[in-house]
């Protein structure tokens, strides 16, 4: 009787390259997906208010453009989309399902996520499909002579009316 020779292919993965594999995937880092902001083209309040000046984002210059700011002082990063001439949104960039990065896809007019389950969102922040269970995170944002103010401290829930009047001079509220 002959021994079956097993194909390379189909031989058993040892026990220590699965347990090396599996520890690079559960040390993934959040990586952005979109440009990141340089911290000269926008500031911080004492309030949790970030002031982007438009003019020094070539990114957000165009409808479709996307950027993202990477800022230890804030409580997440964020990701501002531009999908209309008079429209930014501003999210959490982080998915809700594994905190990996969020993407704008213009064309789609939705945020994905950069993993494997590619979770996807309406700019609303509500999930359209995905492992994701629950939305972004939504700040509300205006326009201010050339300056896109974010409010970090009003977070709003997709499909709920935004709870804070719009500020005196905004030309743009969510």
């Amino acid at each position: 009787m002959t021994a079956s020779r097993v194909p390379p292919r189909c031989l058993p993965v040892p026990a220590v390259t699965i347990a090396l594999l599996l520890g690079a995937c559960a040390a993934l880092r959040y990586t952005p997906q979109e440009t990141v902001l340089e911290p000269q083209v926008y500031a911080l309040t004492d309030s949790l208010c970030v002031i982007v000046d438009l003019a020094r984002v070539p990114d957000l210059a165009r409808v479709g453009g996307a950027a993202t700011i990477v800022d230890e002082r804030l409580p997440r990063n964020l990701l501002i989309a531009r999908p209309e001439a008079a429209r930014y949104v501003v999210v959490s960039s982080h998915c809700t399902h594994m905190g990996r990065a969020l993407s704008y896809e213009h064309g789609q007019r939705h945020f994905r996520c950069s993993s494997l389950g590619h979770s996807h969102f309406h700019l609303d922040g509500s999930v359209v499909s995905g492992p994701a269970a629950q939305p972004l995170m939504v700040y509300r944002s205006a326009v201010v002579g050339g300056e896109l103010h974010v409010d970090m401290a009003t977070c709003c829930a997709p499909g709920a009316p935004c709870p804070c009047p719009p500020a005196a001079g905004q030309e743009n509220a969510r």
